[in-house]
């Protein structure tokens, strides 16, 4: 029997057992040979240096019991025959036998082990198509002068395209190239067809280490073939540092990173290479619209989504690309890949809490993404441990003892690198945000796959019952963070979009009932959200007016809220008035819905709603009564934004005598005097530097000079004793002032406003 016809198929030799015969009773036929049985067990053949040695003589010796891991054959005087790479005859002989011992494919009539593919000149076309060479890319050109390159990468990062370059370009152009199956035993293979470089895109697991894939000695025999064939290898292997690290350490190699160049770079490089015109380029960006290429730029995407974007640039007709199409294309793959990545991390508490906590928050430091994952370990209460082990309690008695569960305050469970390649996910380069009075720098998470966490989110919400209960408590609790509000919001949103039947909106409700800001804060933004889908609209609105006329603080507090958000936005109308409905004084518990009044009123007013807010606040102030007292509390806040003002007040245009009317009105009120006046007395200082606002400013005061009532004494009498105002406000109040306390008597003046006439210097 040959090597070929082994059954075990071990080429590499192995140990052959035969039970010798005590005499010719026992066996008649002189041939006493039992079945070969392989010593290895299906194992690969060993790897190393013995590959490389020719076989040696067969060794026989007298059998040990222990042998075949005791299983001795029966019978005395077994013989165990050890011959690596050797062909072993145990039966009779007849006639001529040839055998040869040569691994070489050249042998006629032979097929090579491992078949090289050559690759396409259609997909070295497109590797070499708009490439960009990132930093790393020039000593990996030189690294391959040694024939053997290991390139490391994590998927998605341009590893192929990159090899295939690499190939390319060494030693001059070359579309001669051949990829390798990933199983290809290396420490055998030889190159035969002369090509120019060889593509090995990934070593299947059982050749992912050095002693199944390279020894030393084999690495440098390697490396002669290919010198000989005058050719270069690029291994591409996986990001892991635990697979990785055996290859630097055992054969002295050091591995070259595939980071990929910055999305901006790509996408100006692929770009260029579609449209060789600047002009034309420009033009493009330009009628997609500026600020979708900077948000998708900015947003970390992978070489393979840069190209796509560039493939629906180009071919966005002369329109221009649809916005959610564009997202659609770049995100396609996201929801193909959420059942492999809840496969890696199933089995992982810690990672599969990291993952969930991305998914929430992508986009937030990397130390608040960590945080809500121990957090979340918490409330799950090993919910999300694969296995429960009872260390706890003592074995029974005769029972075996079990493990002990893995500590969850180990702090050493998983390190940030790892935690980042199990669930996809990468650490971005540090940013500059700010925040009232100061920046400050953050290492964002976000996922490779654009869209991969509301792809995951929405599998788990509808897949498994039991992560809706889980995940509304977890993110209840989150820290009362304006910056955290909006991530957990959207989710909540997202989960009333998910959900079906009357109770959607469950989880949603009882935060709006909370006592605490944060929650109603998270609420609002989660209505937001939801009311994005057209299935939800209508019942979003409900709730909000509902809240609004009928609802206690707390429900009232939370409707204000949402109308500061995108829902008012989008509806500024519908939002101003529900506002109106809302506000019903700043005293006791209404301080906290005065609060979101106003900030929602004012956030709509700087959206670009100026005259649909200006015009409620008239409408209040016309009907008189309570709506009145309404329009002159909310008035104030919105003078900060004096642009629009001036501009009504200097150009004349529509809203000029409501501007005049509504600002008469806040001076008139005690409560909201000293927030008017400071906001003109502003103004008055800007006009001694801004000509439009002087205009503004004395449009408004020539007319108060005719409504010479409490209010409008107090103010000029502030700006008359202002050095810092504006000389001609000054003149204007000091004569106002000077005719006031001149008059007669019987001299007619126009109707005072409420409140009568003051004199200013009592």
């Amino acid at each position: 029997m040959t090597a070929a016809d082994h059954p075990d198929d071990d080429r590499g030799g192995g140990t052959v057992l035969a039970a010798r015969p005590e005499g010719p009773a026992d066996d008649p036929d002189g041939r006493a040979a039992a079945p070969a049985r392989s010593g290895r067990d299906d194992h690969d053949p060993p790897a190393g240096d013995d590959r490389e040695r020719p076989a040696t003589e067969p060794v026989t010796e007298e059998f040990p019991e222990d042998a075949l891991a005791g299983r001795p054959p029966t019978g005395a005087g077994g013989v165990f025959i050890h011959a690596p790479g050797g062909n072993i005859n145990t039966g009779a002989l007849h006639g001529d036998q040839r055998v040869v011992n040569d691994s070489s494919p050249s042998t006629p009539g032979s097929l090579p082990d491992t078949y090289a593919e050559p690759v396409t000149a259609r997909e070295i076309s497109e590797a070499l198509h708009g490439f960009t060479r990132p930093a790393w890319f020039a000593s990996a050109l030189r690294a391959l002068d040694d024939r053997v390159l290991f390139l490391v990468g994590r998927q998605g990062s341009g590893r192929r395209t990159a090899a295939l370059n690499l190939l390319h370009d060494h030693r001059g152009p070359s579309f001669d190239l051949r990829v390798l199956d990933g199983d290809t035993d290396l420490t055998s293979w030889r190159p035969i067809d002369k090509a120019h470089g060889y593509l090995v895109p990934g070593l299947t697991p059982r050749r992912m280490t050095p002693d199944q894939c390279l020894g030393r000695s084999t690495l440098a025999t390697l490396r002669r073939r290919l010198a000989e064939a005058d050719a270069r290898m690029v291994v591409v292997l996986p990001d892991q540092p635990h697979l990785v690290r055996p290859f630097t350490r055992q054969l002295d190699v050091k591995p070259i990173r595939c980071q990929p160049p910055p999305t901006r770079e790509v996408f100006t490089s692929v770009l260029a290479a579609e449209i060789p015109d600047e002009a034309e380029r420009r033009h493009l960006v330009e009628r997609a619209g500026p600020t979708l290429v900077e948000e998708l730029l900015d947003a970390d995407l992978t070489p393979a989504d840069v190209t796509e974007l560039v493939g629906v640039l180009v071919n966005a007709g002369e329109d221009g690309p649809d916005p959610d199409e564009v997202l659609d294309r770049l995100s396609f793959l996201a929801h193909d890949e959420v059942p492999e990545l809840l496969a890696a991390v199933r089995e992982q508490p810690d990672a599969l809490a990291f993952l969930l906590s991305a998914c929430v928050f992508e986009g937030e430091d990397h130390r608040v993404i960590r945080e809500e994952a121990d957090r979340l370990l918490l409330v799950a209460d090993v919910r999300l441990h694969h296995v429960l082990h009872p260390w706890a309690e003592p074995p029974a008695e005769g029972g075996q003892s079990t493990e002990p569960e893995a500590n969850p305050a180990f702090v050493l469970r998983r390190s940030l690198d790892d935690l980042l390649r199990l669930t996809g996910a990468h650490c971005g380069e540090p940013e500059i945000r700010q925040a009232p009075g100061y920046g400050y720098t953050v290492e964002p998470v976000r996922f490779v796959r654009t869209g991969q966490g509301a792809a995951l989110l929405r599998h788990l919400w509808r897949q498994y019952s039991g992560i809706a209960p889980l995940l509304t408590t977890w993110l209840s609790d989150v820290p009362e963070r304006s910056d955290l509000a909006v991530p957990v919001g959207n989710v909540m949103g997202r989960a009333v979009i998910w959900g079906s039947g009357r109770h959607a909106l469950e989880h949603v409700r009882e935060l709006a009932r909370s006592d605490r800001d944060g929650h109603r804060r998270i609420a609002a933004y989660a209505l937001a959200m939801a009311a994005e889908s057209p299935l939800r609209r209508s019942e979003i609105t409900h709730f909000l007016r509902s809240w609004s006329w009928g609802g206690g603080w707390r429900l009232r507090t939370t409707a204000a809220l949402t109308c500061g958000t995108s829902f008012g936005a989008h509806r500024p109308d519908l939002a101003v008035r529900l506002l109106g409905t809302c506000y019903r004084g700043r005293e006791g518990d209404e301080r906290p819905v005065a609060a979101a009044v106003v900030w929602s009123l004012d956030t709509i007013f700087a959206g670009g709603a100026e005259e649909i807010v200006i015009t409620h606040l008239t409408e209040w102030h016309t009907e008189g009564g309570r709506a009145r007292a309404k329009a002159a509390d909310l008035l104030p806040v919105l003078l900060v934004r004096h642009s629009w003002f001036c501009h009504q007040l200097r150009t004349g245009g529509d809203f000029r005598d409501a501007v005049i009317d509504l600002v008469h009105l806040a001076l008139a009120e005690d409560r909201t005097f000293d927030a008017t006046a400071d906001h003109l007395l502003w103004w008055c200082r800007a006009a001694t530097r801004d000509q439009h606002v002087n205009t503004a400013v004395t449009t408004l005061l020539t007319a108060f000079s005719h409504r010479l009532d409490r209010g409008v004494l107090r103010l000029f009498r502030r700006i008359d004793h202002d050095d810092t105002a504006d000389a001609s406000a000054r003149r204007i109040a000091h004569r106002a002032l000077r005719s006031w306390r001149t008059a007669e008597p019987a001299t007619p003046r126009r109707p005072a406003a409420p409140g009568g006439e003051h004199d200013p210097r009592s």
